[in-house]
């Protein structure tokens, strides 16, 4: 069985000096897209020196993947390019939604 799921992750790091931050956020996006069809990357750098990287897109969690263990896999090919970051894993359902239906 699958479910189709929307994805928002950021990634957060503090670059070492003489990282090349372009290249990092790269490695990082192509291992995020190894787990999960993301397609529209956008990083910048805050003013305190942040990297933030930030990627979603839509998919489907299968053979009885549930959301938490999406992260940890998603989380561990992150950490494989950067060891010392944050990630945040904002996972929807899009089976589920609430709604509202108006007749009038």
């Amino acid at each position: 069985m699958s479910r189709a799921y929307s994805m928002y992750v950021t990634v957060s790091w503090k670059p070492e000096p003489g990282e090349n931050i372009k290249e990092t956020a790269q490695e990082i996006g192509d291992a995020m897209r190894k787990q999960w069809p993301f397609d529209d990357q956008f990083c910048y750098c805050d003013d305190d020196g942040i990297v933030k990287l930030s990627d979603s897109a839509d998919g489907t969690l299968c053979g009885g993947e549930s959301e938490e263990e999406f992260a940890d896999r998603l989380s561990k090919s992150i950490r494989e390019v950067v060891e010392e970051v944050e990630i945040n894993v904002n996972a929807t359902c899009l089976e589920d939604l609430p709604c509202t239906t108006y007749t009038f």
